[in-house]
């Protein structure tokens, strides 16, 4: 009877601070903030590429036109194999006053470097950076230009028959990369989403502790349920948000790049029940972590003391998230097993893990010895909570 009007106590109090911080316009601003951050970074990218393929580097060729014909060829050649490194190359027929003539190309946008005298004596002329970096390419397409035009003129085709493509869908070595970048990324992910959330409720226990919130609170209600709807709350609040700008990010995939996914290798266990394991990897990491930074945060009177809290915990979450990276990288090592052991860093390396291991099994019982992890600490915060919230007043930092 004790433990249901305890859960309901918490229940009214999560509903509160959802519906309290979800209909503020704080809230919406900081739902607004990274849609319109992700939205200036494509735009700046987009013009950015468009301004690079407008102002291309490009060398001007003063040579007639059968040298620069052939010169051409060789640069689209190259240029099949390694991209964008060869610059467009662009001919000019020789004019009476060639100073003149290089001069006057060297103004015009992207022009890097004038080439001349081709195919016998080439001269370069631009600036010395530019001809440091550019006279090997020039070197090298003049040679490949000049041995196409002395076989052409004696009628010699050194090219192979066409060549035959082999091509094999799945190499497990270079699957397992791919996937396993695939489980970093998501890693990465819940890391990141869990320090955003999760510092919001030092700062929040804070405020309710300055405005004798908590007071009126814990006179209405057990410390206990005060602690677990504050929990549930700000993993419903993170829940919500996560929700819009996941469904943001959907909407402007199938709008603007329908083809992102493809950028990803495909986990084992495939996309949907991925996408389910990694919000459940992110609960359980998010009730982790957060049942920490209440037990924590109760110690905190002022946001002074908030920001003394802050490094310390931060610089652990990244040590963790270090050591599952570690682990991630290793394989199927020691230092794995130990990493998907360790509650904090087994979130966060079975997540990485649903991209390579097939097996849903595996994942139920990481995820209940988390869920277990997650009763022993709300336990232990909670006890620590109480204790501070009872015996706050003094406004001074007390530690265990």
């Amino acid at each position: 009877m004790r433990l249901r009007s305890d859960l309901g106590a918490a229940m009214v109090i999560a509903r509160r601070d959802y519906v309290a911080t979800v209909r503020s316009r704080a809230f919406l601003l900081f739902l607004i903030g990274p849609l319109l951050l992700a939205a200036m970074v494509i735009f700046l990218t987009s013009r950015s590429a468009a301004g690079n393929d407008e102002a291309r580097r490009s060398i001007a060729l003063i040579a007639d036109a059968a040298v620069a014909r052939s010169f051409e060829a060789a640069g689209v050649r190259l240029g099949h194999v390694v991209g964008h490194a060869v610059p467009e190359i662009r001919a000019y027929r020789p004019a009476r006053d060639i100073s003149a003539q290089k001069r006057q190309l060297l103004r015009r946008d992207g022009v890097i470097l004038v080439v001349s005298g081709l195919p016998d004596a080439p001269v370069l002329t631009g600036r010395s950076d530019m001809i440091d970096r550019y006279d090997g390419l020039v070197a090298l397409l003049n040679d490949e230009a000049r041995a196409a035009t002395i076989l052409r003129q004696r009628n010699i085709d050194l090219r192979a028959g066409p060549m035959t493509r082999d091509a094999i869908d799945h190499v497990p070595a270079a699957d397992r990369r791919d996937r396993n970048m695939t489980g970093q990324f998501i890693s990465l992910m819940i890391f990141a989403l869990t320090m955003i959330f999760s510092g919001m409720l030092l700062s929040n226990m804070v405020e309710e502790k300055s405005n004798k919130v908590m007071e009126v609170l814990a006179a209405a209600a057990p410390i206990d349920a005060i602690f677990l709807g504050k929990l549930v709350a700000m993993l419903g609040i993170s829940l919500s948000s996560i929700a819009v700008w996941g469904l943001s990010a959907c909407v402007s995939r199938l709008l603007f790049a329908p083809d992102l996914l493809a950028n990803f290798a495909s986990p084992t266990v495939g996309w949907p029940a991925m996408m389910v394991l990694a919000t459940g990897y992110f609960v359980t990491n998010f009730l982790l972590v957060g049942a920490l930074y209440l037990g924590i945060g109760a110690h905190a009177s002022t946001m002074r003391q908030v920001q003394f809290l802050s490094m310390p915990l931060a610089i652990a979450q990244f040590g963790v998230f270090g050591f599952a990276s570690a682990a991630i990288a290793e394989g199927d090592g020691n230092l794995a097993i130990a990493s998907a052991i360790f509650p904090w860093s087994s979130t966060l390396t079975m997540s990485a893990r649903a991209a390579l291991m097939p097996d849903i099994g595996m994942h139920i019982v990481a995820l209940a010895w988390q869920i277990l992890w997650i009763f022993v600490i709300i336990n232990i915060s909670a006890r620590i909570f109480r204790r501070n919230i009872l015996e706050s007043g003094s406004g001074n930092l007390r530690f265990l």
